[in-house]
């Protein structure tokens, strides 16, 4: 696909089960680059993260006993947008053709004339039950397997012929979306001549950091589950092979849950730096970046810079809007030369150097105060008599900066170049997700990120449990939380000891004990 999908068409694409690990790379690919994005209940937060800030995405989640979109309601949604020229990403959990309904989906696209592609995804069918060691076929005990959903369009029980036809066959029979009529389905297959003694699994949230699994037979399954509480989304394997257990390599239990809170690129370069933990990471892009309309003042700013003069930059979001800018209105890099650059850390730094640029002045503590006392005293060793500096930053920076630069003789214009806003579609996707309960700890990155937080869920509190951890990269995200003091309540706040992404990482895997695996 070399990173492009086309517009005015459609890609029923599978999200297979469970997080993004088990994407396929088209899958990804397809994600990465459309325009809306069609989302059922079932896909996890950390999938749709990869999709583009400025991506419209819509929730249709399909619920068995909860409110829910009709499937012709959907379909003309899907239609309507590939219509007005968009690439869009129909994405469902498992395969789009295995009880996805992805086959009426299609049929509305032809009889639409709109072109589109299905995009296969690892079905549920398998993989939940190859996760807990249970292979659908084996030759020596099930040579076919039969894979059902436990209701029809209307609702209605599947049909007993079905189960009587496996009854006769033999095998191994994969019911989805079941959990509901366990007891007609197990009651049919013994009435049905098969045994009340043929081993059964049931196993709810598969492939997921709380999936839970018990082992049964037929006569017993509808007790076992009640006892032990399983839940939908649940698949339930009947036959000989539901008493196998290969488990293959002991892997630790992921027992504990971080919430990353962020901007999508911020969340995803955390969850990068703990990629090798066994910790259960969701991210939550609950801000996204709008770039200011500010010619004028950019460029009054830009030809401001002057060879020794400052231009200074506070984050690695303000330094790719700075370069999205100069591209916007036309104005030379070359501007900048001469020109002392200063970055508050070492992650402002590093977006710097993508585009060529190794600043001047990096303070050893990544505060704005720091930054700007730097500044003074690099000013004072230089001699420089015409002290002017430029910053160009987001609208609601830390106002220590200029008033530092100012008590000290400086000339300083603060350019605001962009704005932190909440990024309520992505807030709405998580909202709607299922399994985004009761973390062990949540990670704020700005202060923009907890006032987000707190003031646009419905319910942040959903998110915490009186043991839960909440770590903040800096002091002024700290001050930001204190300001929420009544709904923190006692709960631990940890400030990381470096301000930079890759200290918040250690400050994480600190207060869990982790290094490259949960002790």
């Amino acid at each position: 696909m070399s990173g492009k999908i086309q517009k005015g068409f459609v890609y029923l694409v599978g999200a297979g089960c469970g997080g993004s690990e088990l994407l396929t790379l088209k899958a990804l690919e397809c994600i990465k680059n459309c325009q809306v994005l069609v989302y059922d209940s079932l896909v996890e937060e950390d999938i749709l993260s990869f999709a583009p800030s400025d991506c419209e995405k819509i929730y249709v989640g399909k619920r068995y006993g909860k409110s829910s979109f009709l499937q012709n309601d959907i379909n003309k949604i899907i239609c309507q947008k590939a219509l007005e020229g968009k690439a869009v990403v129909r994405l469902k959990g498992g395969d789009p053709f295995v009880f996805g309904r992805g086959g009426e989906e299609a049929e509305a696209l032809e009889k639409e004339n709109i072109p589109y592609e299905v995009v296969t995804g690892i079905s549920s069918c398998i993989a939940v039950p190859e996760r807990v060691g249970i292979p659908v076929t084996h030759r020596d005990i099930s040579r076919s397997f039969h894979v059902v959903t436990a209701r029809k369009s209307n609702g209605e029980p599947l049909d007993r012929k079905v189960l009587e036809g496996f009854a006769l066959s033999g095998g191994t029979l994969v019911v989805l979306m079941g959990l509901s009529l366990l007891d007609y389905i197990t009651k049919t297959l013994t009435d049905c001549g098969v045994s009340e003694n043929m081993p059964a699994a049931i196993i709810s949230n598969g492939c997921r950091e709380n999936q839970k699994v018990i082992k049964t037979t037929l006569k017993n399954a509808c007790k076992d589950a009640e006892e032990n509480r399983m839940e939908s989304p649940a698949v339930i394997v009947i036959g000989e092979t539901a008493d196998c257990g290969f488990s293959g390599k002991k892997e630790n239990k992921v027992c504990k849950k971080l919430l990353i809170t962020g901007t999508s690129g911020h969340t995803e370069k955390l969850s990068k730096e703990l990629k090798n933990t066994k910790l259960n990471v969701k991210n939550l892009n609950l801000s996204k970046i709008n770039i200011a309309d500010c010619e004028y003042e950019f460029t009054k700013g830009i030809e401001k810079l002057f060879k020794e003069c400052y231009t200074v930059f506070t984050s690695p979001n303000g330094v790719q809007v700075f370069f999205e800018l100069l591209n916007r209105y036309g104005v030379d890099v070359r501007k900048l030369y001469g020109t002392k650059i200063a970055a508050v850390g070492k992650g402002t730094a590093e977006k710097l150097a993508k585009y060529g640029i190794f600043p001047d002045i990096v303070p050893k503590k990544f505060t704005v105060s720091e930054l700007a006392k730097e500044i003074v005293a690099d000013a004072e060793n230089s001699g420089i008599n015409k002290k002017i500096a430029v910053a160009f930053r987001s609208a609601k920076g830390s106002k220590a900066l200029g008033e530092i630069l100012r008590e000290n003789g400086f000339d300083f214009d603060d350019i605001c170049t962009y704005s932190v806003e909440p990024d309520k579609k992505a807030i709405e996707a998580f909202e709607n997700s299922e399994n985004n309960k009761k973390f062990d700890c949540v990670t704020f990155s700005s202060g923009s990120s907890v006032k987000i937080f707190f003031e646009e869920l419905k319910n942040p509190l959903e998110c915490f449990s009186d043991n839960t951890k909440i770590i903040c990269i800096g002091e002024e995200t700290k001050k930001e939380i204190d300001k929420y003091k009544d709904l923190v309540g006692n709960m631990e706040i940890i400030t990381a000891k470096k301000f930079s992404c890759k200290g918040l990482a250690e400050a994480v895997k600190i207060a869990f004990a982790c290094k490259g695996e949960l002790l």
